[in-house]
């Protein structure tokens, strides 16, 4: 019976779980990529895993908290949700885990 349950469920599982990948990927070619496609503003460029490194290891928490409410650093500064303050944190949250799985 597990099995029969494994074999009709997954397809809806594997189709969830692209669906919400799609989701992340449009929100940052929308959103992010003006500035994380070309390192404006000194935004990390999405794939540079050097200039990811140090900022994924200082946590998705410390990411996603400095994506929604802006950010100023030595470097660059990355306004509040990109300067799209209508955009819902939890499509903030997706795009930054976009971006470091593409960086890592």
């Amino acid at each position: 019976m597990k099995s029969l349950a494994m074999v009709l469920f997954m397809p809806l599982l594997t189709f969830t779980v692209q669906a919400a990948a799609d989701s992340a990927r449009d929100t940052y070619e929308q959103y992010c990529s003006a500035c994380h496609d070309q390192g404006a503003f000194g935004a990390p460029i999405v794939g540079d895993s050097e200039a990811w490194s140090g900022r994924i290891a200082k946590g998705s928490v410390i990411l996603n908290y400095s994506a929604i409410n802006g950010f100023v650093g030595l470097v660059g500064v990355m306004p509040a949700k990109g300067g799209h303050l209508n955009l819902e944190d939890s499509k903030v949250e997706d795009a930054v885990q976009y971006m470091i799985d593409k960086s890592w």
